[in-house]
């Protein structure tokens, strides 16, 4: 790890810099990175806090005496303004997905230790971004599998996922479940049925919605008030990843092993299919900058991250980096952020 954690409060005692490249790639004007952790452990996941110009990022460390082989994770906390690492945080479980609650200062980090088969149940790990401390662990749902939080009323939701996340499996005895968690809980209550065979799914904070992606092709709607589903869309294809173009109101579905993506117009159901770059990796990861109307898809197997046209469908540019893992982007300044080998590459744009 090149992340320092030596200070009593999980601040690194000193910043990681940054190192200037040259060029830029699919239309981006030029580039630094920065350096996060082992170039071998990355964790592929990141999340930017576009109101205080943070991004949050970790890094799996190996497996320490007395954990019985598992290995842990350290958050890396990164001030954008000067581009360095500013705090560690080391985590309990390497987590499955992150999330940021900016206006309450809240990050949260949902694991699932036992791994696909073993079906254990899962944890949130909440930490206060201001203070840079762990302030809760609560206890989920089994193989909790991503976290959502809403922007309006605070409140974290977390899918867990038992089997058809990773297998696709519509012949699960155990279908998808929920848990909420309340603004300023320290405890869940008990997860309830969520969707039919979720695999992924995204906030509408502007109408109280929740987008779910399923196994069974089909979009599921649900009423967050109630957790009730209110309509569903069927769509031709499985989908695993989906991504919510708040400015256009329209979803985007994919699936590593399809080589395209669903359209899904929230407001009309209208559903249309574009093709994917040619790119069938099991870690490929999407973004959404809903005002420039662009999705970024990366191929980690390609080293590349392809620029889409969300308007069009057309693929407008290809962003050259080493197994990017996870990907970011600020809605304000539209620069992007592509975590993998060790650094983030900020690629203005």
């Amino acid at each position: 790890m090149s992340t320092a954690c030596g200070s009593a409060d999980g601040e690194s005692a000193t910043g990681t810099g940054v190192s200037a490249t040259t060029g830029g790639a699919g239309g981006s004007v030029g580039r630094t990175t920065i350096s996060i952790g082992d170039a071998e452990r990355g964790s592929g996941l990141m999340v930017l806090d576009s109101r205080t110009r943070t991004l949050y990022a970790v890094d799996s460390v190996p497996a320490q005496t007395g954990t019985g082989g598992r290995e842990n994770a350290v958050l890396s906390i990164v001030d954008l303004a000067t581009e360095t690492v500013i705090a560690s945080i080391p985590l309990p479980a390497v987590p499955r997905d992150i999330a940021v609650d900016s206006a309450a200062h809240t990050l949260y980090a949902v694991s699932s230790p036992g791994g696909y088969e073993q079906l254990e149940s899962g944890t949130v790990t909440v930490v206060d971004t201001n203070a840079k401390t762990i302030t809760a662990t609560i206890p989920t749902g089994k193989n909790s599998w991503q976290v959502e939080v809403d922007e309006n009323t605070h409140t974290a939701y977390v899918l867990n996922c038992v089997r058809n996340c990773l297998a696709m499996d519509v012949s699960s005895e155990e279908p998808s479940t929920l848990t909420v968690i309340a603004p300023g809980d320290v405890a869940a209550g008990t997860p309830v049925p969520f969707g039919d065979y979720a695999s992924g799914f995204v906030l509408d904070a502007d109408r109280q919605r929740a987008y779910v992606a399923t196994a069974a092709k089909r979009i599921d709607v649900i009423d967050l008030a109630t957790l009730a589903k209110v309509a569903e869309t069927p769509v031709p294809h499985w989908a695993s990843d989906i991504s919510f173009d708040r400015a256009g109101r329209t979803l985007f579905t994919g699936y590593w092993r399809w080589k395209e993506l669903d359209l899904i117009e929230v407001d009309t159901s209208a559903v249309r299919s574009i093709d994917r770059p040619g790119c069938t990796d099991p870690s490929m990861v999407q973004t959404m900058d809903s005002s420039a109307h662009t999705l970024y898809a990366t191929c980690p197997a390609a080293d590349t991250v392809a620029v889409i046209d969300t308007r069009t469908g057309a693929v407008t540019g290809t962003v050259n980096i080493r197994s990017p893992e996870a990907v970011a982007v600020d809605p304000d300044t539209h620069t992007l952020y592509v975590y993998g080998a060790g650094e983030v590459s900020v690629i203005s744009r």
